[in-house]
């Protein structure tokens, strides 16, 4: 409307109305509400303080009707202060919301030659009357301009394909699972599993696999090899609980007899013992 009714130059204030001092009041009494909203960490009091004056400048204009200003002559100068009023309540709300919008208000503030490095002084918004009448404003732009509907739901669709794509490339290609012959659950029964405790472990000599492990089942000590060494050190098992197959028959592994087998996870690359909790019991079976 100052491009419109004025040439693009802000007008002067002239004499104030009820309703101009109405506006005013609510404007200088923003920054210190704004101010002790902040200081309490409380950011959407804040803002609703912001808006506060925005919505009374929304408000101001239904009680000032410009649009029929604009229509006599006689009103010009009262047109000037309706207009001044309201581009200062743009300028007063735009410092304010420099703190929660980082693009916007430089944009807005620059249509009245204000510079970023001005945008944060909030001194400037405690006293009504910061804007100079006889500067040059610029005709606005949407500021937020209206989203094209369809062209965005298709750059979404675009993104959404692009991702799956990716990530199917991306899909991790897992080896073909070798099949085991299905058994019976009377052969399973055949297999012993019982929770031991491991009382001491070390490496064996002349090999860089094996680890010769001393187990509690309670009711007797096992002497038992398993090839973990790459895997685990020998202080780090001592007091674990492990998961024996203790009835398989005894091998010989660099001369060392071993009476059992422990159960691990083997995922290729990583084997990891499998460990029951603590509050089981030393020799309980596993089923």
């Amino acid at each position: 409307m100052i491009n419109q009714y004025f040439g693009g130059i802000l007008p002067a204030q002239a004499a104030l109305e009820d309703v101009d001092k109405d506006l005013i009041a609510v404007a200088e009494g923003m920054l210190p509400k704004v101010t002790k909203a902040i200081d309490a960490i409380s950011v959407p009091d804040a803002l609703l303080e912001i808006f506060r004056l925005i919505g009374r400048a929304n408000k101001y204009i239904d009680e000032t009707t410009p649009w029929l200003l604009s229509k006599d002559e006689s009103k010009k100068e009262r047109l000037g202060t309706v207009l001044y009023n309201l581009a200062e309540c743009i300028r007063i709300s735009s410092v304010a919301l420099k703190c929660f919008l980082t693009k916007a208000p430089i944009k807005v503030l620059a249509l009245f030659g204000i510079g970023e490095s001005e945008c944060d002084n909030f001194t400037s918004i405690q006293k009504f009357g910061g804007l100079k009448a006889g500067i040059t404003v610029q005709k606005s732009q949407p500021v937020f301009p209206r989203f094209d509907v369809k062209k965005e739901l298709a750059d979404i669709e675009k993104m959404m394909t692009d991702r799956h794509m990716q990530a199917q490339k991306e899909k991790p290609v897992y080896p073909a699972e070798q099949k085991c012959e299905q058994i019976g659950i009377e052969d399973f029964f055949k297999t012993e599993l019982k929770v031991a405790l491991v009382l001491s472990c070390e490496k064996v000599e002349k090999s860089k696999k094996l680890l010769k492990f001393r187990l509690s089942l309670g009711t007797e000590e096992r002497t038992v090899v398993s090839g973990i060494a790459a895997y685990y050190t020998p202080e780090e098992l001592v007091g674990k609980r492990v998961i024996l197959v203790s009835n398989l028959k005894p091998a010989v592994l660099c001369g060392i007899e071993s009476n059992g087998m422990i159960l691990c996870a083997d995922e290729g690359d990583k084997v990891t013992l499998i460990c029951p909790p603590e509050d089981v019991k030393i020799g309980s079976r596993v089923r």
